[in-house]
This record gives structure tokens, sequence and C-alpha cells, in this order.
């Protein structure tokens, strides 16, 4: 017998499922072409099954750089993957979130 997924979702998760209506799908966006189509093909069939994406689609983009200890090339490279995330998400109308 499988535990349920939400047993192993962080509590980030947990919660914004629980506010979300109808449920929230969430998409893990690094800020290049992969992600960003995984997102656009989500608010896609969002749309097609006639749910506002703006209410049920989050980019969450997670910061895996430390600057300090990569340098200043990292630190720009940083940068630009959320500044990435962001414009793709406002495009598509969808909200995000960032953690680190």
């Amino acid at each position: 017998l499988k535990p349920p997924l939400s047993r192993f979702s962080s509590p980030l998760l947990r919660s914004l499922r629980r506010l979300s209506s109808p449920p929230l799908t969430v998409v893990a966006m690094s800020g290049g072409v992969d992600s960003s189509v995984a997102a656009h093909l989500l608010v896609e069939r969002r749309l097609s099954l006639g749910l506002d994406p703006r209410s049920s689609a989050l980019g969450l983009h997670m910061t895996n750089w430390d600057a300090a200890e990569e340098g200043a090339e990292c630190s720009a490279s940083r940068e630009r993957d959320l500044r990435d995330v962001r414009t793709t998400c406002d495009a598509l109308g969808i909200g995000r979130r960032e953690v680190s």
C-alpha cells in the first residue's frame, strides 16, 4: 500500500493546495526553455478545461545558487533566471513564488 503523495510534499505546497480552489497546479520553473514550455502547456490545459490559470496555476522558482560560493558569474545567472521566470509567469498570467 503506497502512502499518499501529499505526505511527501513540502509544507509550502500543502498550504498552497489548501488555499486554492480549483485545485492548484504548481510547475517548477528554472528560467529555461523546458520549464517555460511546461508552464505554457499547463496554462493551455487549464484553459481547455474551462479553468482560469490565474487562480489554478503557479510557477515556483527555487534559487539553487549561492553567490558567495559560486562567484559573480553565478550571481548574474541567478538574476537572469529569476527575471526570465518573472517574465514568463507574467506573460502567461499565472502567479509565481520564489523560494530558496
